[in-house]
């Protein structure tokens, strides 16, 4: 048995989304995107607290719900990794998931693969092999990318508490950090661990996200 914290992240602006709200907020069958993750880590009995980590402009917004006992609210900051540390700072376990609230469609055997990853390395994260052609283009040529080594990664990400914070408290603006593996890569001498994901477990970002995922959580269970 692994107790940990999960921090799920509701920030972001949804610009490619073209919606005035936050895309974590609109409802696939009455349910609101955010609550179909908060909901699987309730769910999972190792996990004893969960931080949502918003977007200060959606505090009125978050306010409205009525939350389970195990969920503590705290504003993000201007960057993921500031909203990551705002979590961080409440955080009462060893270990650690973060988790994006766009990612509707997870489930406990995706987090039990992280919490399993999570005995061999400190830093932990899902990941989809590569299957398309990759192509890099530059002014003069066009060059295949060698796939066998190349994953789209997705989360949960799980990381040792300390050893994640270490290294967010050394991010600068100009890194462009984007995930937490970025953070121990730059920051670290420790090497993170990908664990297999899900194809369906996407990040909504555009509409045809939305559409795709309506679709498959209407669907789930036909």
């Amino acid at each position: 048995m692994m107790k940990y914290s999960a921090i799920i992240l509701l920030g972001g602006s949804s610009t490619r989304f073209s919606n005035d709200i936050n895309k974590v907020y609109l409802l696939i069958n009455d349910k609101p995107v955010f609550l179909y993750s908060v909901d699987v880590f309730l769910n999972d009995n190792d996990c004893d607290e969960i931080i949502i980590v918003y977007n200060e402009k959606d505090k009125d917004i978050i306010n409205k719900y009525n939350f389970d006992k195990k969920i503590k609210l705290v504003a993000g900051g201007s960057e993921r990794y500031l909203s990551v540390l705002n979590g961080l700072n409440v955080v009462k376990n060893k270990y650690v998931l973060v988790h994006d609230g766009a990612r509707p469609y997870i489930n406990l055997d995706l987090i039990n693969r992280v919490k399993d990853g999570l005995l061999k390395s400190k830093s932990v994260s899902l990941g989809v092999k590569v299957s398309d052609t990759i192509k890099k283009k530059t002014l003069d040529a066009i060059e295949t990318i060698d796939r066998d080594d190349l994953y789209y990664m997705q989360t949960p990400q799980g990381s040792e508490t300390s050893a994640l914070k270490n290294v967010l408290i050394k991010i600068k603006k100009e890194d462009k950090i984007t995930d937490d593996l970025m953070a121990f890569e730059k920051y670290s001498d420790i090497t993170p661990l990908i664990v297999e994901g899900d194809k369906k477990n996407i990040k909504i970002t555009t509409i045809d996200d939305f559409e795709y995922m309506k679709y498959l959580l209407e669907n789930k269970n036909v």
